[in-house]
Formats: structure tokens, C-alpha cells, sequence
């Protein structure tokens, strides 16, 4: 498996354990784009709405090939600080500034393929 395909697969798996703890699912890879050079200014994985709440979840798979890989580590300072303002970006246009939101991450271990995938749920790394 890919990494776009290995990408992927974990969206897939994140929005199925969201959708079965109850949640809506918003958007998928929604992203906002400079009007005058086009250029990407952000992306999220999946919005989700759970009661009032956003949620903006960024999702990070990995292969587990050794026991102190965690794809979580590589969600930085830098792209908690895009998510959060992309967030704010998609709220703005939904007419949602006023509305609770809270930005989680998902990470998947993938181990072979006989093996199902680990998935750990960090909510509220970042809440407004």
C-alpha cells in the first residue's frame, strides 16, 4: 500500500469511527485556496458535527514497522496553527463563527495486512 493509498484508507477508517459515535459528517478534505495566485492556504481532513460542536480532524496513518512510531508526531505546531485557521476560514463562510469548535486528531497504526488497524482518537487538541 501506497502512501496516498495508505492517506486514504485511514480517512476512510477515521470517518466510520466518527460516524459510529455519532457524528455527521461535514466535509471531506475541504480546502480554500488564494484568489489572486491560487495558491493552497489550508486543508482539513474531515469536518464532522457532533450536537453543537465542529469538529476539524486531522488524520495521520502510518506504517507500524517499529514499536516507537506514532503517526501522530508529525502533526506540528505549524499545521495545528493552519488547521485552526482554515477552521476558521470554513466557519466564516458557513455563517458558523459563533459555533463551538474543536480541532481532534486521528491517528491509524497500520500493521501487516493480516493485522486490523490500531486507531487512537486525541480530542480537543485545539478548542474554541
Amino acid at each position: 500500500m501506497g502512501k496516498q493509498e495508505l492517506g486514504k484508507k485511514g480517512e476512510e477508517l477515521a470517518e466510520a469511527y466518527l460516524r459510529n459515535r455519532g457524528c455527521r459528517i461535514l466535509a471531506r478534505n475541504w480546502s480554500f485556496r488564494s484568489v489572486k495566485s491560487g495558491k493552497l492556504l489550508g486543508e482539513v481532513d474531515l469536518i464532522a458535527q457532533r450536537g453543537g460542536d465542529t469538529i476539524f480532524v486531522e488524520v495521520k496513518a502510518g506504517r507500524r514497522s517499529e514499536a516507537a512510531f506514532r503517526p501522530e508526531i508529525h502533526v506540528s505546531r505549524a499545521k495545528l496553527q493552519k488547521i485552526r485557521q482554515t477552521a476558521q476560514r470554513w466557519l466564516a463562510i458557513q455563517g458558523r463563527s459563533d459555533t463551538p469548535w474543536q480541532v481532534d486528531v486521528i491517528a491509524i497504526d497500520f500493521f501487516k495486512e493480516s493485522d486490523p488497524p490500531r486507531l487512537r482518537h486525541i480530542p480537543r487538541v485545539v478548542i474554541e
